[in-house]
């Protein structure tokens, strides 16, 4: 019955196009239709697959953050339960945690300047992004530190931000407070000195869009929090609390 009915498809599609003035042999009919049914798969199994790849970017935590700010050490934290000493990456770090049962990958890239071009295939994998902050030196960096991270802002619209205030055991360390309060007031400037764009280091060519409003404030990025932590202590139960939470 199926061939039969195929039969008369194809014979109408013949005579079809004849009428359209058309003359093609029933076998070149059947070769089109094969066509048209392969490229409507493969259509599909793309979609699926693109669909598949947002749904796995919301399980993907990248790790941030200026030099020696502790990145790295969580990392190890996170994967071993222990924290070596480590020194400076030169390439990003990669593995899967457990986390409330469930396997999450951790990405910790570094953050030496000459590698942040390397940056944005990690921003596009992002759901959660974790930014450390070196709580006994952010005064003297905060410029640096700000610059870094309102770039990583403009490329992660969507994705939700905890900020981890490492090294709070410290007695110079400032607060989470007034680390919020430095990194908000050095991003307005960025913000106004720069009205509507915003010129990105190390993509020549490449610019952009800044749709942040003065003053500048966290809440204008969605889901964000300040914790703290002090990853050689083993401090960081509240960082992995916010993990949970947003992933």
């Amino acid at each position: 019955m199926v061939v039969s009915y195929l039969e008369e498809y194809l014979n109408f599609c013949h005579e079809l196009l004849k009428r359209w003035g058309v003359f093609v042999e029933p076998a070149w009919i059947v070769v089109f239709c094969c066509i048209a049914l392969f490229v409507s798969l493969l259509g599909g199994v793309i979609g699926w697959t693109r669909r598949s790849a947002v749904r796995k970017r919301k399980n993907c935590v990248l790790i941030l953050g200026a030099m020696n700010s502790g990145k790295t050490s969580f990392f190890y934290r996170m994967m071993t339960e222990r924290c070596p000493k480590v020194v400076t990456s030169m390439a990003p770090n990669r593995g899967f945690a457990r986390i409330e049962g469930k396997s999450v990958e951790l990405v910790d890239f570094p953050g030496h300047q000459r590698l942040r071009a390397m940056l944005d295939p990690y921003l596009d994998q992002a759901g959660v992004v974790i930014w450390f902050v070196n709580s006994a030196s952010i005064a003297s960096e905060v410029i640096m530190v700000s610059q870094y991270l309102y770039r990583v802002l403009e490329r992660t619209r969507g994705a939700k931000l905890v900020v981890a205030c490492n090294m709070q055991d410290v007695l110079s360390a400032a607060s989470c407070a007034n680390i919020q309060k430095m990194l908000e007031t050095e991003i307005d400037k960025l913000v106004l000195s720069r009205p509507g764009r915003l010129a990105i280091e190390g993509e020549e060519g490449r610019e952009a869009v800044s749709e942040f409003s003065t003053p500048f404030r966290f809440s204008q990025c969605g889901v964000y929090n300040f914790v703290p932590c002090s990853v050689t202590n083993n401090q960081v139960d509240r960082v992995v609390s916010q993990m949970r939470k947003l992933i």
